[in-house]
Parts: C-alpha cells; structure tokens; sequence
C-alpha cells in the first residue's frame, strides 16, 4: 500500500473512535440526566369525603374533599353563637359529638354529618321567705327565647328587692328576661305590709301610743287608755263603731288600716246606792241615791238602769232634778246578777233634738237582782262568770243552787245557738264553780263579743252576760 493510502486510512480510523468516544459521552450525560430527572410515577387513586351539617354552623373545610389513599383528613364543627354540636355521624354512625374529627389512612369514601342545636341555659329562682316565682322552680331556656317570671308575694306582704346575678333591677310584679344567652339566678326579698292605726282621745283622757302608729302585717298592738280624774270613759270607738269600754284594746292580726277613738264624760254625781253586791228583788220600792259634784246649766239628771253591766243598754227610770240626790226606783221583774245604775247630767240639745250627756257617775259593782223577795242570808241562786270582761281563754262559772238537784251550766251566743255545755249532775246547795277553756266546739278560741252564761235546775234558770274582749 501506497504511503498516500495508508496515510488516508488512518485518518479515517481516528474520525470513527472521535464519533464513538462522542455518543459513548451523549449516552453518558443522558443517562445522567435520565438519572437526575425520573419519570413521572403512576397517579394514586383518591377518595371522596362528603360533608353534610345543619343549620346554624358549618364543617370546614367546606368543599367536598377528596382524600388520596392512605392520607388523613381533618375536619372541625363551627356553630354558630349560641349553638353546639348535638350529633355527629360518621358513615351513618353515630359518634360522641366533638368539634373536630379525623379521617386516618383513607382507603374508601367516607360521609361525615354535624347536627347544630341551641345551647339551654338554666334560670334559677330565689324567692325566699313570705312569697315565691311563678314557675317556682329553675326554668330551662333555649338560647335567644324569652322567659317570663311572675313574683307572687304572701298576703300581708310585698316585693323588697329584685335582682338578676347579683345585680338590682326595677322591682316589678312581672321580670321579662329577653333573648337568654347564659344562665341567670334571680333573687327577690319581701317586706311585711305596713299599716297605721290612729289613736286618739279627747282632752280630759290619754291614750298610749298615740297619734299615727305604724303597725307591721298580722302583728298584734295593744292601746291603753284612762281618764283624768273627775272624768269616765264613755265611749270607744273602733273604726267608727262603738266597743265596750274597758282599760285597753288590742287590735289582734292586723290587716289594715284602723282607728280608735276614746271619748270622756265628766263626772258629775257620786252612786252611793245600790252598793256593791247587794241583792234586791222584784216588786220592792228601793230608792237609788247620789251625791251631786257639779250642777251642769240645765241641772237636768237622767236615771238609767242596766241589767247586763256598764256597757248597756241601758233603760231610763227617773228623770229630775240632779241635785235632787236620789230616785224612787220600783224594781220591775228581772233576774241578773250584772245590774248597774247610771246616774247622767243631760242637757236638751235643740238643734238635733235629743239629749247631750254632760255628766255621769256609774255605781261601784254589781247589783243582784232576783224574782221574788227571800232571805238574803240564805242559799243564793245565782250564775256569775270571772273574769268578766275578759279575753278570749278560759273563765271561771261560779254559780249556786238555792237546793241540790239536777244541774248544768250552759254557754250561748247571743243569737242563742249552744257552744259549751257542762252536766253538775246531782249539785249541792251552796257556792261551787266550773272552768270553760273559752273554746268552740270546733276547738277555735271563741270570738270577741258578747256570751251568756246559764245555769239550768230544776228550780228555774239563772244567767249572766259574759263579754270577750278583742
């Protein structure tokens, strides 16, 4: 071979290993590039989450979610204010209610559910003593609704204080708690009604307390009263009518307003006959003496006798001059142990047309008076009842039979129905004496008022008036 071709052939041996050596490294930088740069894997599946909720608050994220496989999902329950999650399901099952709940390693769809309800708030009540709530109990209320609450005090008393956790309202008979958005305690306190009863007297008497007295609901408040000397208590009035007279008068209970009034006479005469105690008779001819203090204008005198004592009614006998000092008196037919004369300077009042009592005297104690005359000195027949006035409670019935026989001593209203009865059986002669407790039939206290007292023989009956007290 010719130099000139041996010298071409090597020439092109060294052009084919450059081209080898060129794609050995285009081949190289690929694969390194290859390795650098893999190719895209297969894609995953993914799973479908569906989110259902109720009114009144939302699941987050709120879109339908898609969940690669093996991944977790989280989610979380937002009520809305005043709300909470009452239910919770899962797949159709139900779950304890949470706020937030987590899918783990999902491989299938799943369905997650919330269920929104409105929170309940309690409203407890505190009325204390002496009234009470209508409802009376702790209320339940559904968050934003109303609750009405009515304060009912007791009788005789009225609402102090209102307030609502602590804090004081406007006192009111009705609370309206609006749109309830937490719970509450409501409290109220009650105050005793007041009353006022005016007590007064004319000038020649006194009466404590005086004037305007607060008096609470159902408390009980006694008045005393007396005259100056010279003068008597003639009238009592209580709420504009008249009471029986006495030392002192208690308004038990009280329930309102009230009034009482203490008018005086001027002592005129002194009764120096009957005398306590004596006992006169039917039919006999006595005189009633007195002794003129005072001679009033008219010197006018009026005589009144009273079978039933000084609270009348009283039955005039003479009528004269007062300082004649004494009456003929023909004592008519009666039986009483509880006479009392009254002896009463009287003016003619020309533009009423009546009488005005200026002046009195009562006699001292009690004049027995019985049907036909006997021996004073021997057995008495007689009822009488101790105390008399008195309260309401247990009295003494001293009574005596003029001879042994069948006896009973009997209490009547003055409508004459019986309230107590107590059979003696076979009584002696002579003083003796029974207990009446002062009760009804029904075992209630009897009422104020006026009683008779009888005691039945086989002799005849005698009786007594008895009076109570308020």
């Amino acid at each position: 071979m010719d130099p000139i071709t041996r010298t071409r052939n090597a020439g092109r041996g060294r052009v084919h290993v450059a081209h080898a050596c060129a794609r050995v490294l285009l081949y190289l930088a690929l694969w390194l590039a290859a390795s650098a740069h893999p190719a895209p894997a297969a894609t995953l599946p993914t799973h479908r989450i569906t989110l259902v909720a109720t009114p009144h608050g939302v699941i987050t994220p709120v879109r339908l979610a898609r969940v690669a496989t093996g991944d977790s999902a989280e989610f979380v329950m937002r009520p809305d204010p005043g709300y909470h999650v009452a239910r919770l399901l899962v797949d159709g099952h139900r779950m304890p209610a949470r706020s937030r709940f987590v899918f783990h390693d999902v491989r299938a769809a799943h369905t997650l559910a919330a269920d929104f309800e409105p929170n309940l708030y309690q409203v407890a009540v505190n009325a204390g003593p002496h009234g009470t709530f209508s409802p009376a109990r702790a209320r339940y209320v559904l968050h934003g609704r109303d609750l009405r609450l009515a304060i009912v005090p007791q009788p005789g008393f009225h609402l102090d204080s209102l307030s609502v956790d602590g804090e004081s309202v406007r006192r009111t008979d009705a609370l309206l708690l609006r749109r309830v958005d937490a719970p509450h305690l409501v409290a109220a306190t009650f105050t005793a009604d007041g009353y006022v009863i005016q007590a007064s007297a004319d000038e020649h008497a006194m009466i404590r307390p005086a004037g305007a007295v607060p008096v609470a609901y159902g408390e009980n408040r006694t008045f005393t009263f007396k005259p100056e000397p010279g003068d008597t208590v003639r009238e009592l009035w209580i709420d504009g009518k008249s009471e029986p007279v006495g030392t002192s008068y208690t308004f038990s209970n009280v329930h309102g307003a009230h009034r009482i009034e203490v008018r005086t006479v001027r002592r005129v005469a002194t009764v120096t006959a009957p005398g306590p105690g004596e006992w006169w008779f039917a039919g006999e001819d006595h005189e009633i003496r007195w002794q003129p203090l005072a001679v009033d204008p008219a010197d006018s005198a009026e005589v009144s006798v009273s079978q039933h004592g000084r609270d009348g009614p009283w039955d005039p006998v003479w009528r004269g001059l007062l300082r004649a000092g004494s009456a003929p008196w023909h004592v008519p037919a009666m039986v009483s142990d509880s006479v009392v004369v009254r002896v009463a300077a009287v003016a003619r009042d020309t533009l009423l047309g009546g009488d005005t009592v200026l002046g009195m005297d009562l006699s001292a104690g009690f004049l027995s008076v019985r049907a036909e005359a006997g021996d004073p000195s021997g057995p008495h027949f007689h009822v009488r009842a101790v105390p008399n006035p008195a309260v309401p409670g247990p009295v003494r019935i001293d009574y005596a039979l003029p001879s042994s026989g069948d006896a009973a001593v009997e209490i009547y209203t003055v409508s004459g129905r019986q309230v107590w009865r107590r059979s003696l059986g076979m009584a002696p002669v002579g003083e003796r004496s029974v207990s009446w407790d002062g009760r009804l039939p029904s075992g209630a206290l009897a009422d104020p008022g006026v009683y008779f007292a009888r005691l039945v023989t086989a002799a005849g009956e005698r009786r007594c008036r008895l009076v109570f007290l308020p």
